[in-house]
Formats: structure tokens, sequence, C-alpha cells
């Protein structure tokens, strides 16, 4: 409230904003949800690439785990923050769920050392399983994506990172056509991970009714889009768990104000 607003004010009413604000200011603070970050690939600009602009920079990137570890946020799986997100102790304890969508190798080359090194696991790759046994991802212009190999998915799986499934477009005109679809690709991972694979990452920034029902029926316990600010709540739709997008030459201070997000009043 301005000060000259303040002036306005008769003396009781001042005295009463006065109030409000002092009691505003000194109140314990809640936590309403759980930060969910979602990258896309991490690395150095690959020449001749048109995903260089969704590609994070590995100095960029460190300094942001840094940055989450260094504010006492501990990583959580998607599983937990699921099950968990609507505890006061859980939530006080500083939960961030840290997710990647896609198979780019630079997530076993640059990425997963530096999650490792600052001890920000179990971390979810939302992995295209339609592409397992590639070599690279093949565009329709520019160069070819080097992806992660099964040898290496297989190697991550044993160190801390969960695997999702990530799909492109569904279509929406049979959901349950979709499901089955969905469940033999879940499958596919499964037999890598060793583990259930419970997780999807849709590629929507708003909710879907069919996507979902597909996804429901498919049995994932979970569906993530991007968008929807990032914090996952107790109030939050599981199948359309929001991420904060983070992106090439992002400010550390936008990192930050999603943290922060976490907190209310």
């Amino acid at each position: 409230m301005s000060l000259a607003l303040l002036a306005g004010l008769g003396a009781a009413g001042a005295a009463g904003a006065a109030g409000f604000a002092a009691r505003h200011l000194t109140r314990s603070a809640g936590y309403a949800g759980v930060p969910v970050f979602r990258y896309y690939l991490v690395g150095p600009p690959r020449p001749g690439s048109i995903l260089n602009d969704v590609r994070v920079p590995i100095s960029q990137f460190e300094a942001q785990i840094r940055h989450i570890a260094r504010r006492g946020f501990r990583a959580v799986s998607v599983t937990e923050a699921t099950e968990r997100r609507g505890e006061k102790s859980f939530l006080e304890s500083k939960p961030v769920v840290i997710t990647f969508d896609g198979p780019g190798a630079g997530f076993y080359l640059s990425a997963f050392p530096i999650l490792f090194r600052y001890g920000m696991l179990p971390v979810t790759l939302y992995f295209p399983a339609m592409i397992l046994g590639q070599s690279e991802l093949v565009l329709q212009e520019g160069r070819p994506e080097p992806i992660l190999s099964t040898e290496q998915l297989i190697e991550l799986t044993e160190n801390g990172m969960h695997l999702g499934l990530m799909t492109g477009e569904l279509p929406g005109e049979d959901s349950a056509k979709v499901a089955d679809a969905l469940r033999g690709l879940r499958s596919e991972l499964e037999e890598i991970s060793g583990e259930s694979v419970d997780h999807l990452a849709l590629p929507l920034t708003e909710p879907d009714a069919q996507a979902i029902k597909a996804a429901k029926l498919a049995g994932f316990s979970t569906a993530a889009i991007v968008g929807g600010g990032g914090t996952y709540t107790a109030q939050s739709d599981p199948y359309a768990m929001p991420r904060f997008p983070v992106k090439s030459g992002m400010h550390l201070v936008q990192v930050a104000y999603c943290l922060a997000r976490r907190r209310t009043y």
C-alpha cells in the first residue's frame, strides 16, 4: 500500500492497514506445491542443427542446478511428488522434480554428470520408445541429432534415472486404440528399465480430454504437459502435471521464480 493512499485514510483506517501488513509480513510461510522443471536438450551448440534454440548450454544448466542445490532443494521422483504433494512435512523438505523430454545424447554426456555432481537425483527422462535402437534422430531439415543408445539408457537407470514415455501428438478419435499403442511402447521401456513405467509426457501446453482419457486407459498414473506454471500442488490434475520449460538463454532469476512459487503466505 503506497504512502499516498495511507495519507488519504483516516487514523483508524491507517492503523488497520498497518496492522494487516504487519500480520502479513510476520506470518509463517506455507508451501503449496512441488516445483517441476522440464528440459529438452543440454550441451554445446551443434553447427547446422535446428534445435540449438532449445538446447541449454552446459554452463547455464550447471548454474541452474547449482542454484537449486544451494537453495536446499532435494530432487524427488515424479512418483513421490504425486503421492506426497499434499503432505505438509514433505513440502517443507523442499522437494523439486527435474524432468527431461527427448532422446538427445547430451543428457548422458552433459546433463547427467552435473545432476550427479550436485546430488540432484533422481531425475525423470521421458523417452520416445518408437526410436529405441536408433543412433540419431533425423529431422525434416538441418543436421541429425545424436540420441541415447540402449546401453546408455540401461546405465542411467542403474544410477538414479527413471524412465517415462514421451509421445508425439495423439489422434483423438479413438482413445482405446491410442491406449493400446501406448501400452506397447511402455512395455518396451520397461524391458530396459526393469521397473514399471508409470509416467507419460504429452506434447501439450493445455490439458486435452482425449489424450488424458487415453493415458488413463493405458494405465499411466500421470501425464505431464509443458507449462501451467511449473508448480505441482495437491489440487493439480495428475494427468495434466504442470512443468516449467527451461529454455536456452533463460535468466537464472526465472528459475528462482519458479522455486519461489511453491511458497504462499
